[in-house]
């Protein structure tokens, strides 16, 4: 992997990790394909924790700013920052600039909903209550579904009764709470990693731009190329495919091969699967399923591995398609 990268190119990369996929891969379909390869491969070696990359959107939305040839004030700041990085991270970013706005709990915010979720558990319902009601309702609706009944159901009723709760008594929970849950969660799930954030931002591009990408980076860095690819379609996508791509896949796979990786898979894999397949080759395929009896994980997952294959190369040679969501617009990276 590369190592040492040059303060700007390093900062730019940063950015665009912390922009998250959907940003970033609006910004990078307008540049050119080498501009794109560098700043992917670039990409790929960040790791920020979620408040790391709060504050590189900070900095980043002060120099826009600084640049404005007349006074911005903090109204103007929440425009640029909707803009860049939508109404809920704008409306959180501003509030951090703004010297006279210092929202209590907004650091949960930067935080995964199943995270807080599973290190709220051990807090009373009456301080989960006050923590939510001081959140933006889209990210207090987050926690809050991820939360379990009965406890789910205190809360919200806990945060219906509310009226007024002591600036300084709101304070110290807050202050409280980030230090227990900080101590129940350590660092699991707090890294914005550069790979996962590439791959996101390659699912919605072309697979005449992954494929260039991948290649780019295989001669920076065998492995990580190959773990890329291996994320960029896994078993369970195969439900992006449509009938007429899995008939093609049908084809080229060998029934014990499906038997096994059919085992556990969803409802709706295996409907896409059956319906794709003459009654006669559908009722082989559940007796070769029947027969299967605990298999061996190692045996399902390399079944599955050899499936995946299969449907790699056929996107790759132009056979079928892969649907992907958010890739609609892609064809001008095919010029």
């Amino acid at each position: 992997m590369p190592v040492g990268l040059p303060e700007q190119r390093e900062r730019v990369a940063q950015i665009l990790v912390a922009l998250g996929p959907d940003r970033a891969a609006r910004m990078l379909k307008s540049l050119p394909e080498p501009k794109v390869r560098q700043l992917a491969s670039d990409m790929a070696t960040i790791q920020m924790t979620p408040e790391e990359a709060r504050e590189v959107l900070k900095d980043f939305t002060k120099e826009l700013l600084e640049k404005q040839t007349k006074p911005a004030g903090i109204d103007f700041a929440k425009r640029v920052l909707t803009q860049l990085y939508g109404a809920d991270e704008g409306r959180e970013i501003a509030r951090s600039i703004d010297p006279k706005s210092t929202r209590p709990f907004a650091w949960i915010a930067t935080l995964d909903p199943d995270d807080v979720a599973k290190g709220l558990a051990a807090e009373p319902p009456a301080t989960i209550a006050v923590a939510l009601a001081h959140l933006d309702p889209g990210v207090s609706a987050k926690v809050l579904r991820k939360l379990k009944d009965p406890k789910r159901s205190d809360v919200a009723m806990r945060v219906a009764s509310l009226s007024s709760v002591a600036p300084d008594v709101v304070e110290a929970i807050d202050d409280a709470m980030r230090d227990r849950l900080a101590s129940r969660l350590g660092d699991s799930g707090q890294t914005v990693e550069g790979v996962s954030l590439l791959v996101d931002v390659l699912i919605q591009s072309s697979p005449k731009l992954q494929k260039a990408i991948v290649e780019s980076i295989r001669g920076q860095d065998e492995k990580l190329a190959v773990e890329i690819q291996e994320r960029l379609f896994v078993f369970d996508d195969i439900i992006m495919l449509n009938d007429r791509a899995i008939q093609q896949v049908l084809k080229s796979i060998e029934t014990m091969d499906l038997a096994f990786g059919l085992q556990s898979a969803s409802e709706e894999i295996q409907d896409l699967i059956f319906r794709n397949l003459s009654e006669r080759a559908r009722d082989s395929l559940k007796e070769e399923i029947e027969y299967l009896q605990n298999p061996k994980a190692a045996e399902v997952k390399a079944a599955r591995g050899r499936v995946v294959a299969v449907v790699r190369e056929l996107e790759e040679s132009g056979a079928i398609e892969i649907e992907r969501p958010g890739a609609e617009d892609q064809d001008d990276e095919e010029d």
